[in-house]
């Protein structure tokens, strides 16, 4: 609404500049007829009243334009003088009101002069009747044709009245289509209302959000350095949502999680590196899986080497423990998705994958695992059904509600528990204004120090 308003007033700025000063100047005209008696006085006046309608008429439609146009100065055609007069009776009384406009002020000034001029003649010969000397009407100029002073147009004051009042009728209606077709989820409450679950996280973002949450080492541990500040608000979140999964409400305790969303681009893979770097941080033993075999990239993010990884172990080339690697002083590992496979779904589903999930269900207090989109392919589902439940994760203004409908759906086809949702790269002023709308999220979400993209 403030752009509507804003874009209004720009317009209404450009029209005051553009749009030439026009002048006014107004002559008024008492019509009467003689009379003696007040009888007389009384008809006369109800004659006069009735007459002036018609000189309105009569003078706009007949001559007077023309011999004003014929007068020395005035420069115009009849047609034109005709534009710039407005001829009208005052309602009610004997008075007839002519108004001259004109973009010239001495031209509006004369031509106001010659209407004053002309007006008493015209009436009066219309109103003498065939053989009398005297017009039974007397027409009679009150005062000398007057000039306003200044410009009457463009008037300022009229000009952004309309504009701020236009303005804030189209921003009404924007807001209310945006409303009725907004189909994005843009709010925990949304996201809870839509998913049936509760929000598990509200996760910031910030201007280093396509960079590795997790290296170098410094970003997650005690060394102070130049991306800790621009990344705290990330990690208290991803510590909130850890947290959050110790007691999910399931009646056995959750150690294997999948992470997956609707569409790319909504921070799958950089909250499953958030969220395993956040559990180590707590003092567990951690594994970070990437079965992203399609497009893997939790390998790029944190920083080992992909040349072997699951693929190879569900093809029965390598073993689990020979392909993962420690990722820092802590108890992280990382499982790398490994070469690109041209069967990812049959992979995913086979007995080797289900014999994965429990040897690293069996090895570490907690399993992260990084699935494609849930809408993209059946990959996520198959991993989920392995998996004690699912965190979806939903990107602020982006994720629709369908698709986040159709992902829970989904997960639910196959007997997923849905653990929640993760809120992701919302806005700075909406992570901490979002404790108190649509549902607490049990979680420290903090601000961010940059931007929202």
């Amino acid at each position: 609404m403030v752009v509507a308003v804003g874009l209004a007033l720009g317009c209404a700025v450009v029209a005051l500049v553009v749009a030439a000063p026009r002048y006014t100047a107004t002559a008024t005209f008492f019509v009467s007829t003689p009379g003696q008696g007040v009888n007389e006085s009384y008809q006369g006046g109800l004659f006069a009243q009735q007459r002036v309608s018609s000189y309105a008429q009569m003078l706009r439609d007949g001559g007077l334009a023309r011999g004003i146009a014929e007068e020395e100065g005035v420069g115009l055609t009849a047609a034109q003088v005709r534009e710039r007069i407005a001829i009208h009776p005052v309602a009610n009384t004997v008075l007839l009101r002519a108004t001259v406009t004109d973009t010239d002020r001495a031209r509006c000034q004369r031509i106001a002069q010659a209407l004053a001029e002309r007006v008493v003649s015209v009436v009066e010969g219309l109103e003498t009747p065939p053989g009398a000397s005297a017009s039974v009407v007397t027409v009679t100029a009150i005062g000398e044709a007057a000039l306003e002073p200044v410009a009457t147009s463009p008037d300022p004051v009229r000009y952004g009245g309309l504009a701020a009042a236009s303005g804030l009728l189209l921003g009404l209606v924007l807001v209310l289509l945006r409303d009725r077709w907004d189909v994005a989820v843009r709010t925990v409450g949304g996201v809870e209302a839509v998913s049936g679950g509760r929000v598990l996280a509200v996760v910031p973002s910030h201007p280093g959000m396509r960079r590795a949450v997790t290296v170098p080492e410094a970003t997650v541990g005690d060394t102070a350095g130049p991306d800790v500040a621009r990344l705290t608000a990330r990690l208290e979140a991803f510590q909130g949502l850890g947290a959050s999964l110790r007691d999910p409400g399931l009646n056995r305790p959750a150690k294997v999680f999948v992470i997956t969303s609707a569409a790319r681009g909504e921070g799958r893979s950089t909250t499953a590196a958030g969220l395993a770097t956040a559990l180590a941080r707590a003092g567990r033993r951690v594994v970070v899986v990437d079965a992203d075999l399609r497009r893997p990239r939790l390998a790029a993010y944190l920083g080992v080497d992909s040349s072997c990884g699951l693929s190879d172990v569900l093809a029965g080339r390598a073993e689990a423990p020979d392909v993962w690697q420690r990722r820092g002083t802590r108890e992280l590992y990382v499982l790398p998705a490994g070469p690109v496979p041209s069967n990812p779904a049959d992979l995913l589903r086979s007995a080797r994958m289900a014999r994965l999930v429990g040897q690293l269900r069996d090895e570490f207090d907690a399993v992260v695992v990084d699935t494609p989109p849930a809408l993209s392919c059946a990959d996520a589902a198959a991993v989920a059904s392995l998996a004690d439940g699912a965190v979806v994760v939903v990107r602020a203004g982006r994720t629709r509600r369908h698709e986040l409908a159709g992902v829970v759906a989904r997960l639910r086809s196959v007997g997923a528990p849905l653990l929640g949702c993760v809120f992701n790269r919302t806005s700075a002023a909406y992570a901490y204004r979002g404790h108190g709308e649509g549902g607490t999220p049990p979680v420290a979400a903090v601000l961010a120090d940059g931007p929202a993209r």
